[in-house]
């Protein structure tokens, strides 16, 4: 099974985005910062069955409107009934997302584990991807303790589980990093230091942050025992994160 998972970062790069997924060609699509009608509109041009867990509320366009916005799975192979986990603000109404201070960005979005079982020649895969808390500089907080606790309950329902998504906890930095890769695999090469890209975020630019764009790693593809990948990669050029494509196996 062919795998992408990618942070698009809203609608600023769907015109690099969609040629990307055209070319890879892949069978399934794991996209976090995504608004429901761009997944939606997605996925009925490369003729894929479309997921989506709304986590926030989020100004756009001009006409500026609120659009949700949150994480989507897409396939191209049979995909049973999706499942939405809430690990954080479960049960609250959806709030517009406050982006001017990120130790309380989290006070405004609703995190999510978004997962269903999709049907590949191999037998039946259980995808799942998140967008886990931020913290300002990658270190974690108690909030972010808090939200892996519920994370880990979440997951705790799924004996097998491929597991990908924007974690926002460097590894080698975040200390609850060590947590996830004791509990899944890290597919990602340790070759890959950073899964920013320094071309197409907005902070690029900045000198004074200059270091997280060599040692951020916070895009993940984690698998349990039941799963190996290959030929897993980073691909730079198509949004702020690097995205991730990888072809998925169930373990002999």
């Amino acid at each position: 099974m062919k795998l992408i998972s990618l942070n698009v970062e809203g609608s600023k790069h769907w015109d690099l985005i969609t040629p990307f997924l055209r070319g890879e060609d892949p069978d399934v699509v794991c996209l976090q910062e995504i608004y429901r009608d761009d997944a939606e509109r997605i996925a009925a041009a490369f003729g894929m069955e479309p997921a989506f867990a709304p986590m926030c509320l989020r100004m756009h366009g001009q006409p500026a409107v609120l659009k949700e916005q949150g994480i989507a799975i897409l396939s191209r192979l049979p995909m049973e009934k999706p499942a939405i986990h809430d690990y954080h603000l479960s049960g609250q109404a959806l709030m517009e997302i406050n982006e001017t201070d990120h130790d309380h960005i989290d006070a405004t979005v609703r995190r999510s584990l978004l997962s269903a079982p999709v049907h590949h020649e191999e037998g039946i895969f259980t995808v799942a991807t998140t967008h886990f808390t931020l913290t300002p500089d990658g270190l974690p907080r108690e909030y972010q303790y808090a939200a892996a606790d519920g994370l880990f309950a979440a997951l705790a329902a799924f004996p097998e589980i491929v597991l990908c998504g924007d974690f926002n906890m460097p590894r080698g930095v975040n200390a609850l990093y060590p947590r996830f890769a004791k509990s899944y695999r890290d597919a990602i090469p340790s070759s890959y230091a950073s899964s920013l890209d320094t071309s197409l975020h907005r902070a690029g630019g900045n000198p004074d942050i200059a270091k997280i764009f060599k040692t951020y790693m916070v895009d993940y593809l984690f698998l349990s025992q039941g799963y190996r990948a290959e030929k897993v990669r980073l691909q730079a050029g198509v949004s702020d994160h690097c995205a991730i494509v990888a072809t998925v196996h169930i373990a002999a």
